[in-house]
């Protein structure tokens, strides 16, 4: 199973409210930890485990979002 289009449509617009919020950009998050702790702010993991998504799909929607923050590691 992977992440559909729909949903990670919906978890884009989310990330890029958030970010707006705190007045900060995708290149700003520069470590992995700080992508999870974005995704658990607007719960994306429960919404993944719900729809029977693992770690695995939702770290790799993380690095689409947030390229930066995997190159680093």
């Amino acid at each position: 199973m992977r992440v559909d289009k729909e949903t990670y449509g919906r978890w884009a617009h989310y990330v890029r409210l958030i970010l707006r919020d705190y007045k900060i950009s995708a290149e700003d998050v520069k470590a992995p930890v700080q992508a999870w702790n974005i995704a658990h702010t607007l719960n994306i993991p429960r919404e993944a485990y719900h729809i029977g998504l693992n770690d695995s799909h939702i770290e790799t929607a993380l690095k689409r979002l947030f390229p930066i923050a995997w190159c680093n590691k």
